[in-house]
């Protein structure tokens, strides 16, 4: 008799379980902030990826990282105020690596900032 009363229950939860799993249109963010590097990973849904490069572009003028929507990017960045940092960024992914030795406490504010503001494109705030 306790099997049966069981099942309806577990059936229920799995439903709960899964729901609440892929409702986040696959969106993680990860930070890794060490004495000498800072680390941005972003996986979101694809469909954001252009907001997510105009926003990278509006906030690092007069820079333009992403000049034509490319779909995939990798390159060391220097831009003119002498901050520097590696990005990749492909539809969906988007990763920034800073070193902080080789850059000022301003330019790490600035990457801290950015990546901030990156996050709540993703998350639609």
């Amino acid at each position: 008799m306790k099997s049966k009363n069981m099942f309806p229950i577990a059936l229920q939860l799995t439903l709960i379980l899964l729901t609440s799993c892929s409702n986040n249109d696959n969106l993680n963010v990860r930070v890794k902030d060490s004495d000498t590097q800072y680390t941005f990973t972003a996986q979101y849904d694809r469909g954001k990826t252009i907001a997510v490069q105009q926003y990278v572009n509006a906030m690092l003028q007069p820079n333009r990282i992403f000049a034509d929507h490319n779909e995939q990017v990798e390159k060391d960045i220097k831009l003119t105020d002498g901050a520097a940092f590696y990005l990749e960024s492909s539809p969906g992914d988007l990763t920034i690596e800073f070193e902080k030795q080789k850059n000022s406490k301003a330019a790490y504010s600035k990457i801290r900032k950015l990546c901030q503001g990156i996050k709540e494109v993703v998350a639609g705030k």
